[in-house]
């Protein structure tokens, strides 16, 4: 299936967001108790490959489409805390 980029998933559990910029490259967004922490993945290796095409493709029901408007909600909030800790 053809998608055009980018795209933005949530993890069911509401604890992490992910913006895929590409069918390889994806950034993470998550909270960890009272943390939250941003991860860029490239999709070098086939791990990262396939979880970025997991989240992609919405398998297992793990993660759900969101708009653009609620992923940056919680990327803001995310960069708000870290600004907080620094």
């Amino acid at each position: 299936m053809k998608y055009s980029f980018p795209q933005f998933r949530r993890l069911a559990n509401g604890k992490a967001v992910y913006s895929i910029e590409a069918d390889m490259s994806m950034v993470e967004y998550q909270i960890l108790g009272p943390y939250y922490f941003i991860y860029e993945i490239t999709g070098k290796i086939l791990p990262e490959r396939n979880l970025v095409y997991d989240i992609l493709t919405c398998e297992s029901d793990r993660w759900s489409v969101i708009s653009k408007i609620e992923f940056e909600k919680f990327k803001n909030e995310c960069e708000k805390d870290k600004e907080r800790r620094q």
